[in-house]
């Protein structure tokens, strides 16, 4: 992720190795992602720095899905 921060934004490729690591099943639907679309959506992600809005726009892109008790934890329910 380091490369990341110092270019300022994934590929599509660096997010599909990401998502493959996570989870095979998301890793499909993070492929379909176009390169541009990644790039210009990380970008903005990586410049804000609130968390939330961070997950917010990063959700945007296919196959990055968070419950709620992951976007927040604090506000998850018991």
């Amino acid at each position: 992720m380091h490369e990341a921060l110092r270019k300022g934004f994934l590929t599509g490729r660096e997010l599909y190795e990401i998502a493959r690591w996570k989870t095979i099943r998301a890793s499909r639907r993070v492929k379909s992602n176009p390169d541009r679309v990644v790039r210009e959506i990380t970008k903005l992600a990586l410049k804000i720095p609130d968390e939330e809005y961070k997950i917010r726009i990063l959700t945007s892109l296919k196959g990055d899905r968070y419950s709620e008790g992951e976007r927040n934890p604090s506000d998850a329910e018991p």
